[in-house]
């Protein structure tokens, strides 16, 4: 199935969490997040052009996605929330190259 570009990032993203959560960054390699899409290696190197940016794309993510609850959690609440990075996010940020 052909998926908007967006889409197909998304999804490649979404394996290669799922990967880096269950292996360590050792696990999540693009020949990895190629397998569990279900997709050529060809397709995930024309979205992730190194490993390394793979991984700083999943720490990006990650950090985007705690911000948003804590800002969430401090409207509903009255109460500003600091962000605590799962253990995950705190991991790849060993492993990022910014």
């Amino acid at each position: 199935m052909k998926l908007k570009k967006a889409d197909r990032k998304k999804q490649l993203l979404a394996a290669a969490l799922t990967l880096y959560e269950n292996g360590g960054a050792e696990a999540a390699t693009l020949s990895g997040v190629a397998r569990a899409a279900g997709v050529s290696q060809a397709l995930v190197t024309k979205h992730f052009k190194t490993r390394e940016e793979m991984l700083n794309q999943i720490l990006r993510a990650a950090i985007k996605t705690e911000r948003r609850k804590a800002v969430l959690i401090g409207y509903l609440t009255g109460h500003p929330v600091a962000v605590k990075a799962p253990a995950y996010v705190l991991e790849a940020a060993r492993h990022a190259v910014f």
